[in-house]
């Protein structure tokens, strides 16, 4: 319902424009019988243009419209009025206006045929200034041949006037027609003949002024066709380039295939610089390309509108305009003008509808915000009233001239500024596409770079793997061999009788098969707690208990080896909070036992063993635990010295690695293999702790390691915790 609404009121503008331009005084119609306006320039009556008041140079150019005396069906030329007798004098069929064609004049009532020839008379009173002085006829348009005598001289012919169509040659370009009036009044005769088109006669405005007036009109005109000819032809160039880059977008093959079509008929109406250019072109050939350039460029329009626009105009209607425009084309081509000249009144009523339709389509494009449909509608309303004014013009309606190229142009101006928009868009977001793929670049670059680094380093950690592992390997086979090598000497020496069975012998087995097992398990547990597949069962544990049972349990053993077993712990603790650590208490004992082992093993008996625990906080050491809980310390390290032979300070980098066993003489292998604190060290990683030694040599050993502690308070702390 809302369309066709909009429908009828863009058809009500139209109608209310076509009623408008026909108000407009035209070619043949009562405008000789309004007054004329001051100032206005003279126009012909009975045949006489009367200029005596008219001052060419002062007042301007003069368009020699009026009343000429018209000779019907009569060739005469300017001696047969010269030798004609007073009463014998030729007597004019009528008094026709200029500019019209031939239909429509009447005699006895009846219109004149469009196919016929005539000669025109004119008289012209100069005022006294013009006498002497240069003056020049612009003649653009007479349909289809003419003779021009001024004062009797032949001046200018345009084809072969002729009395039939096998006599006649077509002719009809623009020409400017130079002479000197030598009295005071000048007499022009001209012999028009037409029997190729659907129009003939003085249908165009002649225009009189000086020489120089003539040539400035002239070159304005040709100058201004010639802009908008070039315009239209190099925008459509340049679109249809366009369309071979993206043949994807049909936009700019039809709109450029319209500019060329509006261009190359610009080139042969109005000033006809084609044929200027070309003075042997064939009168047939150039109408045909003018025909045809108006033919072809409606369907193109409503195939470029739906290109744009395809879901407001109909993909029917462009369909059906192609088939009427193709038709009509190849009648222009095949048939000669005064046949397929006849097409073009209705031809004119499927140009309105089409051009409607278009301006009906944009109008909906504008309501439904499709992009520049604004800009688009402006274009097409333009190029509307641009048709309807060709239309009413064409047909001798209104003079206001040929305005379709205008219309084109204002549409091209328009297209090429939505292009610069659309490649301006492009431009920038290319340039945002740029800069994003650059950071994306450089964000690769960056991660290609890190993961490199991380690739190198895991491939030096596979190098230094493999060689560790080979060492560990050769590790392997040296502290398996030496027990192997023992239990095979044994086993070997009673095979062979060197010395008899005995228990001790046999217990001497037993010793370094316990020595194998406990090297096996160590291994083991070590190759696991490396690959992180060592499974630990993590509880709260509380620090200062969990430490006073293993004290405990350890002390018994250490008093038995003849060495004094000392503990030490924070002075005072904060009684709101308890200090808990995350741990695998079996494992924590594994590392804390080790240790004692390790001191008992190298402390000389009546030396000293100690445990302290104390905590830490900031890197330094709180040996008095108070305040809020911020304040508390982060972590707890517990410490095992001893007084014994201590470490040389070469050895310190070496003690939790694999098999190390030092230089020193009492590193015998009944002290073990050197894979205790290489475990202890893993074990204490795994709980995101610290292990380290402090020693020198002869004067006792300091080992120790740090663990992350957490704060309870007491009140939601369960005493059975505590216990392991």
């Amino acid at each position: 319902m809302c369309r066709n609404r909009l429908l009828l009121r863009l058809l009500m503008v139209i109608v209310f424009f076509a009623v408008f331009c026909t108000a407009v005084p035209g070619p043949g119609r009562a405008a000789a019988q309004q007054p004329p306006l001051p100032n206005s320039p003279p126009t012909a009556e009975n045949g006489i243009i009367d200029l005596a008041g008219w001052n060419l140079a002062s007042d301007g150019v003069v368009k020699l419209d009026g009343e000429w005396a018209v000779y019907w069906r009569q060739l005469l030329e300017p001696g047969q009025f010269a030798a004609a007798v007073k009463g014998s004098f030729p007597s004019p069929d009528l008094y026709g206006r200029v500019p019209a064609t031939w239909g429509h004049y009447a005699l006895g009532g009846t219109a004149l045929s469009e196919h016929s020839y005539a000669t025109y008379r004119l008289t012209i009173k100069w005022h006294p200034a013009e006498l002497g002085g240069i003056k020049s006829l612009y003649i653009p348009n007479a349909a289809t041949a003419y003779k021009l005598w001024v004062d009797g001289r032949l001046l200018e012919e345009n084809g072969l006037v002729g009395t039939s169509l096998e006599t006649m040659v077509p002719k009809n370009y623009a020409k400017v027609v130079d002479f000197v009036p030598a009295s005071a009044q000048t007499e022009l005769v001209i012999q028009v003949s037409n029997f190729v088109q659907r129009k003939g006669g003085l249908w165009d405005h002649i225009t009189l002024g000086t020489n120089d007036q003539i040539d400035a009109l002239r070159e304005n005109r040709m100058v201004l066709q010639l802009s908008i000819a070039s315009c239209l032809s190099v925008m459509g160039i340049y679109h249809i380039l366009l369309y071979t880059l993206l043949r994807r977008n049909k936009v700019t093959l039809y709109f450029g295939s319209i500019c060329i079509a509006i261009g190359l008929r610009t080139l042969v109406v109005g000033e006809t610089l084609l044929v200027r250019f070309i003075p042997s072109m064939p009168w047939e050939a150039a109408v045909k390309l003018e025909y045809l350039g108006f033919i072809t460029g409606v369907p193109l329009m409503v195939a470029f509108v739906h290109s744009l626009y395809p879901r407001e105009l109909a993909a029917g209607y462009r369909n059906v305009s192609i088939w009427i425009g193709a038709v009509c084309s190849a009648l222009v081509v095949a048939v000669p003008a005064r046949i397929y000249t006849y097409i073009m009144l209705p031809y004119q009523i499927f140009v309105l509808i089409s051009f409607s339709y278009v301006v009906f389509a944009g109008c909906l494009a504008v309501r439904h915000k499709r992009s520049g449909a604004r800009l688009n509608g402006f274009a097409l309303l333009c190029l509307l009233l641009a048709g309807v004014n060709d239309t009413l013009y064409y047909n001798h309606l209104i003079s206001t001239g040929d305005m379709f190229p205008f219309g084109m142009l204002v549409a091209l101006l328009v297209q090429a500024y939505m292009l610069s928009v659309r490649f301006t868009q492009s431009f920038a977001q290319v340039e945002r596409l740029s800069e994003q793929l650059a950071a994306l670049n450089e964000s690769l670059e960056q991660k290609i770079y890190e993961r490199t680094a991380k690739l190198q380093k895991a491939n030096d950690e596979l190098v230094q793997m493999e060689k560790s592992r080979r060492k560990l390997l050769s590790h392997i086979s040296h502290e398996l061999g030496t027990p192997l090598t023992s239990i095979q000497g044994f086993v070997k020496g009673m095979l062979d009788g060197v010395f008899p069975p005995s228990a001790t012998y046999l217990q001497r087995v037993f010793e370094k098969t316990r020595l194998l097992d406990r090297i096996i398990g160590d291994l083991h547990d070590l190759s696991r707690l490396e690959s992180r597949q060592f499974k630990f069962s993590f509880r709260s544990i509380e620090v200062l208990p969990f430490i006073r049972l293993l004290y405990d349990k350890y002390e018994l053993d250490v008093v038995k080896s003849g060495l004094l077993f000392e503990r030490a712990e924070p002075e005072s603790q904060n009684g709101e909070w308890v200090a808990v650590i995350d741990a695998d208490p079996i494992r924590i004992e594994q590392v804390i036992a080790n240790l004692l082992f390790n001191a008992c093993k190298f402390t000389p008996e009546g030396g000293t063993i100690k445990i302290e625990t104390v905590y830490v906080k900031d890197g330094r050491t709180v040996r008095w635990v108070t305040g809020s809980k911020a304040s508390l310390p982060s972590h707890v390290t517990i410490i095992v010295s001893d007084t014994g032979i201590g470490i040389a300070e070469a050895d310190l980098p070496h003690v939790f690695d694999r098999f190390f066993k030092g230089n020193r003489p009492e590193a015998s292998e009944e002290h073990g293999v050197g894979l205790g604190l290489a475990i202890a060290k893993e074990i204490v990683a795994c709980h995101h702790g610290e292990i380290g030694v402090s020693s020198a040599y002869e004067q006792g050993s300091r080992f120790y390691f740090t663990l992350p502690v957490k704060w309870v308070a007491k009140t939601r702390w369960r005493e059975d915790d505590a216990v392991v």
